[in-house]
């Protein structure tokens, strides 16, 4: 009993405290508690296959999103990223700074968000922060 509650416990004084808790729990005849370790929900570690991992590289280069691809593959999206990181593969990031300007010129023609987003391969979001940005200079600032 003493090394389950050591190995949940952070401290000495919090290790003590619950064996005492467990003792008089188990006196008054109180029903033992599950073990908060065993998280319902929780996703299994996954490892892809070479062949996965080709298959992800390839749909990221054909426009999907991390999101897309993180359900797909069922993984977290930080994990996608990870593996394009490693494989070298930039990931897109909003509108390139370079581009602001052509999408704010497309917006006053009256293209929609959503257009503009599925032109740049970004959601909305991006494209309304491109556009609440003014455009930077050659240099890049």
């Amino acid at each position: 009993m003493w090394w389950t509650i050591r190995d949940k416990a952070p401290t000495l004084s919090h290790a003590l405290k619950c064996l005492f808790k467990r003792h008089e729990r188990t006196e008054t005849g109180e029903p033992e508690r599950r073990a908060e370790s065993q998280q319902p929900g929780r996703r299994q570690l996954r490892r892809l296959s070479e062949a996965e991992t080709e298959e992800m590289l390839e749909a990221y280069r054909n426009g999907k999103t991390v999101y897309q691809l993180a359900e797909v593959f069922g993984i977290a999206r930080q994990t996608v990223g990870v593996i394009l990181q490693r494989q070298g593969i930039p990931t897109r990031r909003g509108v390139p700074s370079a581009d602001r300007a052509e999408v704010a010129r497309l917006r006053g023609e009256g293209w929609s968000r959503a257009k503009l987003a599925d032109k740049w391969r970004v959601n909305e979001t991006a494209i309304k922060t491109a556009l609440a940005k003014p455009a930077q200079d050659a240099r890049g600032r």
